[in-house]
């Protein structure tokens, strides 16, 4: 409404009918002025966002992942907007507590969004249930290579092991040490060919089936950083993990 009047003040009859030639170069600066501070005006609505009920890494992913903690800053927001993120939270707490092996989270009664003298709080209350324990580990290696020593005790040597908590990035790093040592020993062309975590959702529990297939030696000297580096993140990049979750309906 405002820039609809602003405009129409600018209108060139609009000052002639209403101000000599002086007056009204001091009104459309006025008015300019005005415009331009409009935006200092306008003041952000403060938004707090806590979450109880879980501690260090599962914390920080969640508030490195609910949209209304990552716009608590943005000086747009407007109470419709605060509503709609606080809506979608509960879902996406549940996301980001699953890469540490939580698939029964809740957030109690959806969160609570209140208003005080200091502004907006969404509080949310979660409760992650059972974590899922890795149950079995399979660790199976085909190739030219099966024989050598460096793909010998993969198993033992795996960071996840029966009773462990299942854990996304400790389970990616032990695939990646693997694919970093054969490598190192000349295998370049080395990959998984099976790659599952197979979730039992009721039992919390977990097995990983993994199937390195070596490819052929390309070479027995240790090469160079960057290329171990670069044939690395090649490797890792077409290593995509599938994850088999039972439905609780179905057991």
């Amino acid at each position: 409404m405002f820039f609809r009047v602003f405009f129409s003040l600018l209108d060139k009859k609009y000052f002639s009918d209403r101000f000599d030639n002086g007056s009204s170069i001091q009104v459309f600066f006025t008015l300019l002025l005005v415009f331009l501070m409009l935006p200092a005006l306008v003041q952000a609505i403060p938004l707090t966002v806590i979450v109880h009920g879980v501690e260090e890494e599962g914390h920080k992913n969640i508030m490195a992942s609910i949209k209304i903690a990552l716009q608590q800053e943005n000086p747009n927001l407007t109470l419709r907007h605060i509503r709609r993120l606080h809506k979608a939270a509960p879902e996406q707490i549940v996301k980001a507590l699953a890469p540490f092996g939580y698939y029964s989270v809740e957030v109690k009664d959806g969160g609570s969004l209140t208003k005080d003298d200091n502004g907006w709080h969404a509080v949310y209350e979660v409760i992650p249930g059972e974590p899922t324990l890795v149950e079995q580990v399979n660790i199976e290696v085909t190739g030219p290579g099966e024989d050598e020593e460096v793909f010998q005790n993969l198993k033992k040597k795996f960071p996840l092991k029966k009773g462990t908590q299942l854990n996304d990035t400790v389970y990616e790093k032990g695939k990646k040490n693997i694919l970093s040592a054969a490598l190192r020993n000349g295998y370049i062309k080395t990959g998984f060919t099976t790659n599952k975590i197979l979730v039992r959702h009721k039992e919390h529990r977990a097995e990983i089936q993994l199937t390195l297939d070596t490819g052929p030696l390309f070479f027995s000297e240790r090469p160079s950083v960057i290329r171990t580096s670069s044939c690395l993140r090649c490797l890792i990049a077409t290593s995509l993990t599938v994850r088999v979750m039972s439905t609780p309906s179905a057991l």
